[in-house]
């Protein structure tokens, strides 16, 4: 009996070791499944790396990599060849989208450069969609600038608004219609090309040049005349009336036998004058002048 108890004790023993063995086995196979999922995963992470790298490591470098994390199979060079050739096509791509896009920009521009053609001085010119040989186009272009040289020796300027007149007399008048004013109020003069100069436009009916400039006087500020020794020099005509009745207690404009013009064409007599029938004209060019009899 104590035999077959010491037979059937060394056979559980025996079991029990080959229970432990089993065991280990079996956990040696899980790490190995482990470490197979873990290299998997890492080679599947490079190859997204890889992938998001557009030219930035060569193929030799890449196939390393692949080497060391165990991906060197047919099924793998595959795969690169399609991804090689998938980022060929997408670059072919790009670079025609590109290529259209500076057509299309190229286009525009010439059509923003047909319309903006021209002299820019109102003078408008006809436009058609005939398509035109490039050596009468210069020749266009050449005559259409000799036509402005010559337009534009005979164009007067309106300094306050940048309007152009063929003629000294319109100009004249658009300064009295529209702004209200006088070539010599605002201190304008014209200088013909024959080397006349004046304010009048009466020159040009009887010059043959008639080819006119607009220029203008050196601003001079008045000075007041009320003492030998008064050097003040009102800035506007409000001042000017207004330094008298401060300054000199008991002057006036008309005790002075003085009159004002001021820019916009107002003759003022007074400081109430000034300030009752003129008070919105912030002009500061003026003239202290001598009261006409």
């Amino acid at each position: 009996e104590e035999d077959e108890e010491e037979e059937e004790e060394g056979e559980r023993g025996r079991g029990r070791e080959d229970d432990g063995e089993m065991e280990a086995d079996g956990r040696e196979m899980e790490v190995r499944e482990d470490e197979e999922r873990r290299r998997e995963e890492e080679e599947e992470e490079l190859n997204e790396v890889v992938d998001g790298v557009d030219g930035e490591h060569s193929e030799e470098e890449q196939e390393e990599r692949r080497g060391e994390g165990g991906m060197d199979s047919d099924e793998e060079e595959r795969e690169m060849k399609d991804r090689r050739e998938e980022r060929r096509r997408a670059a072919e791509d790009r670079e025609v989208d590109v290529d259209e896009g500076s057509e299309r920009g190229n286009e525009e521009d010439e059509m923003a450069e047909g319309v903006q053609g021209g002299n820019g001085r109102g003078i408008e010119r006809d436009e058609s969609g005939n398509e035109e040989e490039e050596g009468e186009r210069e020749d266009m272009e050449v005559d259409e600038s000799d036509d402005d040289e010559e337009v534009e020796k005979n164009l007067i300027e309106c300094h306050i608004c940048s309007l152009l007149f063929r003629t000294a007399s319109g100009w004249y008048g658009h300064l009295k219609e529209i702004h209200h004013t006088t070539p010599r109020a605002k201190g304008f003069f014209l200088r013909c090309d024959c080397g006349h100069e004046g304010e009048s436009k009466q020159h040009s009916q009887v010059c043959e040049i008639s080819n006119f400039t607009v220029l203008r006087r050196p601003k001079l500020v008045p000075r007041c005349t009320a003492t030998a020794d008064c050097e003040a020099r009102p800035a506007t005509a409000r001042a000017f009336t207004a330094h008298l009745k401060l300054a000199h207690k008991g002057q006036t404009l008309n005790g002075m036998q003085l009159e004002i013009i001021c820019g916009c064409g107002a003759t003022i007599n007074s400081h109430n004058a000034h300030s009752k029938k003129h008070p919105q004209c912030f002009d500061k060019d003026y003239e202290v002048r001598p009261k006409k009899k």
